[in-house]
This record gives structure tokens, C-alpha cells and sequence, in this order.
């Protein structure tokens, strides 16, 4: 009996053993997490993520699909994502399907994968065409340059020879001011990302001409004052004179009334000179005028009149008692009294023709012009004794 019940209660215990084997879980995928699950390369990176951790009954085989497709991203049997270096730049959206005997699961968007373009350095900067001509007055630009080198890329003018007026925008593009002058402007442009720098000299040139107008005849010549009246025996000069037209102008002298070489003009200026030797007259000269139009004669373009020397005040005792001396014999003219009562009698009989009734000196010989002039002085400067 004993041994009966002993071999009734081990067949118990199997039974039970048998029954719960049957009755054991299966639980599906849950829960699949990465460490991080977001993951940042650069093109030509390669990158591996760390294995999950997931809940489930085991075993477990992943599978992956990618938003946008690449054949690049791959995932092993223990969930490890992949990337290859030949990845184009863009972000990339992982599902992660993973299956056991129980279901498949699918972990969607669980990795996101950030790839951001590989920065090239810059290389290769060049305008084409790398000059320009232009005209004074007239705004002006470069083409936008070619460049090797990843964006964004940014653009200085490392060497400018009117930093007022050439500038560079954020494109490369560079512009002049229509307040250039005429010359040639060669600039030095400087490249830069996040990789470097590149400098290119003498990357673009620009030629500022000069506007191409017409020359103009010379006119409308104009010496202020236009008469100049001097003396002999000093020297004078004119003031430069006005013109309109086309400069450069050359001057010369076409004729005066009088031949007259003492009188000459400066070929660059205009001015008029006369000499201290110019002798006494009226001279009305005609200036010619020549540029790269042709040349204008201007005739009496101006006067000069040269006078005998103005005489110094004149007094009796040193100027008119010598003249007079020669009427002592017959008048009492040659006192200051005599004289000074007496001359305007004197000034009209030392004029009339000599041998005429009343003339003097009675039988003498005729006072000179510049006796006579001396005389007349006299009266008009007040009779100083």
C-alpha cells in the first residue's frame, strides 16, 4: 500500500509540472529603446548606434525601413543600426520591425539621422569675365564669381582702392559708384566659409573711362578790363581772360593796329604783356584761340594805349624860371611874380608860329614841345613856386 501511494503522488507531481510547462507567457516586442535616438554625422562619416533594449520573449530578428529609402542604413540582428560613409546629407526617419514567435512589432520613427553636407573648403574663386569698362557717371558690377567650398559662403574686399565707392554684397558681386573717376581699379577679394578662407588678387578689374564728348570751338573771349592804359617806360600786364569751349587752349597774337614787338602773350594763359620800351600809341590787338576743335580769331580783343610819362609837379624855381630866361630882356617873366601874373599870355604867345606878330621870344628860337608841356604842367599843378 505503501509503495502505491509513493507512485500515486510522484505521478501527481508530474502531471502538475506537465500542465504548467504548457501554460508559459509568450510576450511580444515592447518597449525598444536606444540610448539616444538621435543621431548627427557629417558626409563621409560612418556610424554605428548601440544595441536596444527591448522587452519580449526571445529571440527577437529586427528588420528596418528608412524615410527617405537608402540603401546606407542597415541593422544586424541585435538591433544595431548602421550607417556607410557614402550617405547623401539629409534627416532620415528609422522604423525598426522586430518579430518573435508571438508578433511583429513596428517601432516607428525610433531613430532619427541628421547627415549634414561635408564642408568643403573654398577654392577656385573667379569672375568671368574678371573685367569691366565703364564711363565716368555710370554705375557698374561684376557678374556673380564662381566658387568652389560649401555655403554660405561670405565675401570681403580685402584690397580696395576707393573703399568709398567699390563695395561687395553677401553674392560676391561687386559694384562701383557712379562717382568712380577716370583710372583703373584692381580688387582683391576674400572668400570665407566655415572650412577656411581663400584670398584671389587682382580678382576683378574695373576701368573707369572718360566721357567721350565732342571738343568745342573757343568762344566768347573776354579780357576784364578790356583798354589798358600805361605809360612808356614801364611794363604791363593783363588780367587772364575768360573763354568757353574745349580745354587745353593755345594763344597767340594775330596783329595789332602797329607793328610792335615789345607786345606779346603767354600760348597757355592769354595773358598780355607790354614792354617798358613799347612805344607811345594806341595798339587793338587780335588774339587767335586754337584748341582740338580749330582755332577763332577775336579780333580787338583788347586795347592797350601807351602815354608819354606822366611829369612830376612842377615849380617855378626849378622847372619854369630856366624857360623863361630867355624872355628876361624884353619881360619881367622871369620872377615868380612876372611869371605867375603873366602866364597864360606866355602859353599863348610861345605857341604861335614863330616870325607871327606877338610871338616869343622875339627873334629867338621857338620853345620845344616838351618846354611848352612843362609850362602847362605848371598852370594845371597850381602855380608852386
Amino acid at each position: 500500500m505503501f509503495r502505491l501511494a509513493q507512485f500515486l503522488g510522484v505521478l501527481l507531481i508530474f502531471t502538475r509540472c506537465s500542465s504548467d510547462a504548457s501554460k508559459e507567457v509568450i510576450l511580444p516586442p515592447s518597449d525598444l529603446i536606444y540610448a539616444s535616438n538621435q543621431i548627427e554625422i557629417v558626409e563621409g562619416q560612418k556610424v554605428s548606434s548601440l544595441p536596444p533594449t527591448i522587452k519580449g520573449t526571445k529571440p527577437f530578428t529586427f528588420s528596418m525601413v528608412s524615410n527617405p529609402t537608402t540603401s546606407q542604413i542597415s541593422i544586424d540582428n541585435q538591433g544595431v543600426v548602421s550607417v556607410l560613409e557614402n550617405i547623401t546629407a539629409g534627416t532620415y526617419k528609422i522604423s525598426v520591425i522586430v518579430s518573435n514567435v508571438a508578433q511583429s512589432i513596428t517601432f516607428k520613427d525610433i531613430l532619427t539621422l541628421h547627415v549634414k553636407p561635408k564642408i568643403v573648403p573654398v577654392s577656385n574663386l573667379t569672375y568671368m569675365p574678371n573685367t569691366v569698362e565703364t564711363t565716368e557717371g555710370m554705375m557698374v558690377s561684376s557678374p556673380m564669381p564662381n566658387v568652389q567650398g560649401s555655403s554660405p559662403i561670405t565675401y570681403t574686399i580685402t584690397t580696395n582702392p576707393m573703399t568709398d565707392q567699390i563695395t561687395v554684397d553677401g553674392k560676391g558681386v561687386i559694384s562701383a559708384s557712379n562717382a568712380l573717376k577716370t583710372g583703373t581699379y584692381a580688387v582683391t577679394v576674400s572668400a570665407k566659409n566655415e572650412a577656411g578662407s581663400a584670398t584671389i588678387s587682382n580678382a576683378f578689374t574695373i576701368t573707369v573711362k572718360a566721357i567721350n564728348i565732342p571738343p568745342v570751338l573757343p568762344s566768347s573771349l573776354s579780357y576784364t578790363p578790356n583798354k589798358i592804359t600805361t605809360e612808356q617806360g614801364k611794363t604791363m600786364m593783363s588780367a587772364t581772360p575768360t573763354i568757353s569751349g574745349t580745354s587745353p587752349f593755345s594763344f597767340s597774337i594775330v596783329s595789332t593796329n602797329t607793328s610792335n614787338g615789345n607786345i606779346a602773350i603767354n600760348a597757355n594763359t592769354g595773358v598780355v604783356t607790354a614792354s617798358a620800351n613799347t612805344t607811345i600809341g594806341t595798339y587793338n590787338i587780335d588774339v587767335n584761340v586754337r584748341n582740338t576743335a580749330g582755332n577763332v580769331t577775336f579780333a580787338n580783343a583788347l586795347s592797350i594805349v601807351v602815354e608819354s610819362p606822366a611829369m612830376p609837379t612842377i615849380s617855378f624855381a626849378k622847372d619854369v624860371q630856366p624857360i623863361l630866361q630867355v624872355c628876361g630882356s624884353c619881360h619881367n617873366f622871369n620872377t615868380y611874380t612876372g611869371a605867375k601874373g603873366n602866364i597864360n599870355n606866355i602859353l599863348d604867345r610861345v605857341q604861335r608860329p614863330q616870325g607871327s606878330a606877338g610871338f616869343m621870344p622875339q627873334g629867338g628860337t621857338p620853345l620845344t614841345k616838351t618846354q611848352i608841356d612843362i609850362l602847362k604842367k605848371w598852370l594845371d599843378d597850381g602855380l608852386k613856386e
